[in-house]
């Protein structure tokens, strides 16, 4: 899916029985009615500075030392990815990911 105009966004982001009004932020502004101070605050917003969440992992031995990855990707290659370092089995959706771990590259 590589459109990203808003409205195959809104279309994406439509979950049935959700209601008949999706509301468009102004770019930068925020609106949660459950926000809490000091809590975070949420991805909801249909731009991409709000949909993408940076990820840094640091795992001797698990993730070779200065890997870098560019783009998104998929919540199945986070999940797998997750798991491995965890050591425990990721769920059946997630196998369609790939797992990012690799051993480190010996000094």
């Amino acid at each position: 899916m590589t459109d990203e105009s808003e409205e195959a966004l809104v279309c994406r982001a439509f979950t049935p029985g959700a209601g008949d009004l999706y509301v468009i932020a102004k770019p930068g502004s925020f609106s949660d009615p459950d926000y809490t101070p000091g809590r975070g605050s949420s991805h909801g917003t249909l731009y991409l500075y709000d949909r993408s969440v940076p990820i840094l992992a640091r795992a001797p031995g698990k993730i070779a030392k200065g890997r870098t990855l560019e783009g998104p990707l998929s919540f199945a290659t986070f999940t797998r990815t997750a798991a491995a370092l965890l050591g425990v089995t990721p769920p059946a959706q997630a196998m369609e990911g790939d797992a990012l771990t690799a051993p480190a590259a010996p000094p």
